[in-house]
Parts: structure tokens; C-alpha cells; sequence
């Protein structure tokens, strides 16, 4: 039998629980009423983990292309344009348009240190998955052998894009 005191207590629970939800929705309220669901989070579905790893790497690829994109020209991460005596000025539109060369480069850029995060993420797949390998896990291994090639070929493309960058160092001094 469910004593008298845990029914109070669980229901003491639901009316803080509710009281919570009315304090997050009290900047809303203004604008609409939103309906108070007492879902339980067991009954939402969450996505696919490879639909999300996908998006995860997708979005990774994008704003690391655009930072280095920002970085190679020497710009902020807003749009800018030059006035009549070269300095900077921040703006919405930029009138030039895009450079394509340096959104290239930048996309590139962000293409190998996404294919580096994956290459860590499949070798984490393989080491934690159990049973017997099938062919998928076989190209995820090789995939996941190539981890550490990523960050050196980052840093010989780096090294020579931006020279001044990377301190010289000569080991026959």
C-alpha cells in the first residue's frame, strides 16, 4: 500500500513542478498562452543518432569554414566593407560580394578538420562496439586508422598558407 505521506509528497512534487513551468513561461504569457503539457520525457521521440551526427558534422563543416574564411582575410565575423581610406568598417550587406577563392579554401579548410573529428568519432565507435565485426565496421576501422594523418595535413597546409604563423625551428643549430 502507497502510504498517505508519499501520495502528498508526490503531489507537493507536481505543484512545484508546476509552479517551475508557470515561472519559465511568465515572460511568454504576454504574447500567448502556451499550453501547460506534463509530459514525461520518456514519451518524446529523439532523432536518429546519425541523422544528429550528420547535422552535427554539417553545421561543424559551415561555421568553421566561416571562421576560417574570416581569419584568411583578416575581417571580423560580421560583414564589413573599406571607406575611402582603407580602414575596416563593420556593415550588414557587403557590397563586393564573397571572394570565392577564400570561401573555397576556407571549405576546404573545415572539410579536413570535420574528416579529422570523424575519423576520431569511428575509432571511438569501433573500440565501444561489441560482437562480431560486419563489413561496415571493417571500412570504420581502416576510416578510423587515418585519425592522425588529419591534424599533421592540417598543419602542413597552415604552415604554408600562413607562413608567419608558425615559428621557424632549426634543429642543426
Amino acid at each position: 500500500m502507497i502510504s498517505a505521506f508519499k501520495v502528498n509528497n508526490i503531489s507537493n512534487q507536481i505543484e512545484k513542478s508546476m509552479k517551475f513551468t508557470e515561472l519559465l513561461l511568465l515572460p511568454f504569457q504576454r504574447f500567448f498562452k502556451p499550453p501547460v503539457l506534463h509530459t514525461p520525457l520518456s514519451t518524446i521521440q529523439w532523432p536518429n543518432i546519425i541523422f544528429s551526427t550528420c547535422l552535427l558534422f554539417v553545421s561543424f563543416l559551415v561555421i568553421s569554414g566561416g571562421v576560417v574564411f574570416c581569419y584568411v582575410n583578416g575581417m571580423p565575423m560580421i560583414g564589413y566593407h573599406r571607406d575611402q581610406s582603407g580602414q575596416i568598417v563593420s556593415s550588414w550587406i557587403d557590397p563586393n560580394g564573397l571572394s570565392s577563392q577564400y570561401l573555397a579554401e576556407g571549405i576546404i579548410a573545415s572539410l579536413m578538420f570535420s574528416l579529422g573529428a570523424a575519423s576520431f568519432m569511428a575509432a571511438f565507435f569501433v573500440m565501444t562496439k561489441k560482437g562480431k565485426p560486419t563489413e561496415i565496421d571493417r571500412l570504420l576501422n581502416i576510416f578510423a586508422c587515418s585519425a592522425p594523418v588529419w591534424p599533421i595535413m592540417s598543419l602542413f597546409v597552415f604552415k604554408q598558407k600562413i607562413p608567419s604563423y608558425f615559428p621557424a625551428f632549426s634543429l642543426g643549430r
